[in-house]
């Protein structure tokens, strides 16, 4: 019974922290929004799952019962973006994101059936399952599908998950030794942090699925699930760590989750001590030599990954494959492109595919390929953007500009 207080006192303050998170970052969620999404529903799934095996208000279990459950599929998509969006400084969604959202999507509708039946009808099943989890597991709530299916499913994909978010923060450990003063201290501090969330998820996870299948395979089920009570009691003590990594540690309540870290203008780097000269080191406040050094050189990798592997080639080549590709974290790499070369990385890339246009136009390739398709081997995704791409760095269109190349007789010039 402690254990089951236990469970519902954290996952009620997690709730608590979550509106905390939520209140201070109403104006710029960013990566947080992932984490408050995360927090929200994982307790509301911790609350369910504790009701079912400990029991408690039928009311309230009614009340959560399969109503919540496509939100299951989805916490875990949301605790993966925002580690991504921690350790790769980029809490925008990609392309095929949507994938992530399938399981839910799927769920979301099978429920629909289940949903619009009345409270009266939902009291009696949650009173019916509370306490028999086998029942529970094998009960048709009407799905077009097998009920038991997700309770395979989704602690399946919740493990897939945790092992995405240990595999982000592994690739990222090289990074952080190229970091620096309060930066590399503060980095070092977050991935400690969500090494601990991850971790701890990971074992609770195992846990439920150990107990989940002694439960509704065992012969013996009373001393099945008196095991079961046994490891739940471990769950309900690791869930205890979730509240106290946010209380220790109150920097996240701030809304300060990525720290430093969220450096995507030149007004967040450091300052530099003066006008940058041509010759010499640049330096900068509360830099050594070494580090100025450092990213000097980091410049130096950066062209040359870009002149050597041609990128900028790829429709999709972004910001975070040049820190994939250097090694480095995403405020260096910003720094090095708007400090010391002076570009926005989107100018850099334009200008960079508007040259392999120009040298593909000089080779006269439109006699087997048309203008159009120079703009895309030229990695533009449309002709409108490579039209006026190259019209406002050349000052003329590609078809002004190979006529004017002809007429000049110097088309075939490298």
């Amino acid at each position: 019974m402690f254990e089951g207080n236990l469970i519902t006192f954290v996952s009620l303050l997690n709730i608590t922290l979550a509106s905390t998170l939520l209140m201070y970052n109403l104006k710029n969620l960013k990566s947080v929004g992932y984490l408050v999404a995360f927090l929200f529903m994982f307790s509301f799934f911790s609350l369910s799952a504790n009701l079912l095996v400990n029991g408690g208000s039928v009311t309230a279990f009614a009340i959560l019962l399969n109503n919540f459950a496509p939100f299951n599929y989805l916490f875990p998509v949301m605790l993966y973006f925002y580690v991504r969006s921690v350790v790769t400084e980029n809490d925008s969604l990609r392309k095929y994101d949507f994938l992530h959202f399938i399981p839910f999507l799927i769920n979301a509708i099978a429920i629909i059936p289940y949903v619009f039946t009345t409270f009266d009808y939902k009291y009696s099943i949650a009173k019916r399952l509370m306490g028999n989890v086998v029942e529970y597991a094998n009960f048709d709530f009407g799905l077009f599908y097998p009920h038991l299916y997700n309770n395979i499913l989704r602690p399946l994909q919740f493990s897939i998950y945790l092992i995405a978010c240990i595999v982000l923060m592994v690739r990222y450990f090289p990074i952080l030794k190229k970091l620096f003063g309060e930066r590399k201290t503060q980095l070092n501090l977050m991935i400690g942090v969500l090494s601990a969330l991850v971790i701890s998820f990971f074992v609770t996870n195992v846990i439920h699925m150990v107990v989940f299948y002694m439960l509704i395979n065992s012969s013996d089920y009373q001393a099945a699930f008196q095991l079961a009570q046994k490891l739940m009691h471990i769950v309900s003590y690791l869930y205890v760590i979730i509240p106290l990594i946010f209380l220790t540690n109150p920097w996240f309540l701030r809304g300060n989750i990525r720290l430093s870290l969220q450096l995507s203008t030149v007004e967040s780097f450091p300052k530099t001590t003066g006008q940058r000269r041509e010759q010499g080191p640049v330096k900068f406040e509360n830099q050594t030599e070494k580090d100025s050094e450092y990213l000097r050189n980091l410049t130096k990798n950066i062209l040359s990954y870009l002149e050597r592997e041609k990128p900028y080639l790829q429709p999709r080549f972004s910001l975070i494959d040049v820190c994939t590709a250097v090694n480095a974290p995403v405020h260096q790499v910003q720094y090095c492109l708007n400090v010391i070369l002076k570009k926005k990385f989107a100018d850099l890339k334009n200008e960079m595919r508007v040259n392999h246009a120009i040298d593909l136009l000089k080779q006269n390739t439109t006699e087997k390929t048309s203008i159009e398709g120079i703009g895309r081997l030229s990695g533009f995704t449309s002709n409108s953007n490579f039209f006026f791409t190259f019209k406002r760095a050349t000052g003329l269109t590609p078809n002004e500009w190979l006529k004017n190349c002809r007429e000049n007789k110097n088309c075939k010039e490298k």
